[in-house]
């Protein structure tokens, strides 16, 4: 066999497997003994084709002389051990970051209503409000009791007695024509205070009477005014 190149033993190698290796063998086990002694090949001059299928065996191999890389690649692959037994668990590793938010899940049934709590306490009042809209004018009330006469030309007069120390004295006001009297009064004049008013009324529709005398005897002057107020009355 010949190998063309720059290096023939990386070719021979290269063709080199595990039953060339053990044809090459039984080659030289089968030639041993006496007849190696009457032969002796030359180097590399056996080769595959010299070796019958099945004629090197394990048995005749040294330990060590094939090594792996002699091995075809089906032949590595097929020399894997049991499988080991399994290692010790790892460390927990760092948190990794926090994934993406879902999406929203449907919304669930309102649940059930809840007991009425207690009330709380009243707040601060509030401002006014603002003042509404005037509303429309109501319908017109029923006509009321016809009211007292009324009254107009208002006037006044006076009348008084004589000043002198008489121990009772009388004067009556009147009133101007068309007009009557709707009301009057009296007044002392000089010493008063031992003087008193009898009496001050209505004399007739148009004057007032005033009437006073001495409770306490006096040599003192004194008078009496009567003041009536008219009126034109409308019946």
């Amino acid at each position: 066999m010949r190998f063309k190149g720059r290096n023939p033993g990386r070719a021979l190698r290269r063709h080199l497997s595990y039953a060339n290796v053990m044809a090459t063998i039984a080659v030289f086990v089968a030639l041993g003994g006496a007849s190696y002694a009457a032969i002796q090949l030359p180097k590399g001059s056996v080769g595959t084709r010299e070796l019958k299928q099945g004629a090197v065996t394990s048995s005749k191999l040294r330990d060590g002389a094939v090594k792996l890389r002699d091995l075809s690649r089906s032949a590595r692959g097929g020399l894997g051990g049991n499988a080991g037994p399994g290692g010790a668990v790892g460390a927990v590793g760092p948190t990794g970051p926090a994934g993406q938010r879902g999406a929203t899940g449907p919304a669930s049934p309102p649940g059930a209503t809840g007991p009425t709590g207690q009330a709380g306490t009243t707040g601060p009042t509030g401002p006014a409000g603002a003042t509404g809209s005037v509303g429309t004018t109501g319908p017109v009330g029923a006509t009321g009791v016809t009211g007292p006469p009324g009254i107009s030309n208002l006037s006044q007069g006076s009348a008084s007695s004589a000043t002198n120390s008489n121990a009772g004295k009388v004067a009556i006001a009147h009133c101007p024509p068309g007009t009557v009297a709707i009301a009057g009064g009296g007044a002392i004049g000089g010493e008063y205070l031992m003087v008193a008013i009898d009496q001050s009324e209505r004399n007739t529709d148009t004057s007032w009477v005033v009437a006073a005398h001495e409770h306490t005897p006096t040599d003192q002057n004194w008078s009496i005014t009567a003041t009536v107020y008219c009126a034109v009355v409308e019946s």
